[in-house]
C-alpha cells in the first residue's frame, strides 16, 4: 500500500510538475523561433527598402547626368569633343540599364525569401494556438 502510494504521487508529479515544463519549454522554443523568423522579415524588409531607394537614386542621377551631357552636345562644335559625349552618353545608358536589371533582381531574391519566412510564421502559427489550448 505504501508503495502504490509513492508510485501515484511520482506519477502525480511526472504529469503535474515535470510534462507541462517540458511543453512550456517546447513553446517557448516556437515563440522565440517565430520571433526570429518575424524580425528577419522585418529586416528584410527595410534592406527591400533602401535596396530600391539606392538603385532608384543611381538611376536618377544616371538619367540627369545624360540630359545633362544632351544639352551640351548642342553647344559643342568639336567632332571629337561631340563623339566623346556620345560615348560617355552610351556608358551612362549602359550603366542604367545593369543597374536597374540588378537592383530587380535583388528586389526578387529578397521578395522571395520575405515569402519564405512569411510562409514558415504561417505555419507556425497555428501550433502556437494549440499550444495554448492544451
Amino acid at each position: 500500500m505504501f508503495y502504490a502510494f509513492i508510485i501515484a504521487v511520482a506519477t502525480l508529479v511526472v504529469f503535474l510538475i515535470v510534462k507541462p515544463r517540458k511543453e512550456l519549454d517546447h513553446t517557448k522554443e516556437k515563440l522565440s523561433y517565430q520571433n526570429n523568423l518575424m524580425s528577419r522579415q522585418l529586416l528584410l524588409s527595410d534592406i527591400r527598402h533602401h535596396t530600391k531607394v539606392n538603385s532608384l537614386e543611381v538611376i536618377e542621377l544616371c538619367d540627369d547626368m545624360v540630359a545633362s551631357l544632351t544639352s551640351l552636345l548642342d553647344f559643342e562644335e568639336s567632332e571629337k569633343k561631340r563623339n566623346y559625349i556620345l560615348l560617355e552618353i552610351e556608358k551612362l545608358k549602359a550603366k542604367k540599364r545593369h543597374k536597374e536589371s540588378e537592383m530587380s533582381e535583388s528586389l526578387k531574391k529578397i521578395d522571395q525569401e520575405i515569402a519564405e519566412i512569411d510562409q514558415e510564421v504561417k505555419r507556425l502559427a497555428p501550433l502556437q494556438g494549440r499550444d495554448s489550448d492544451s
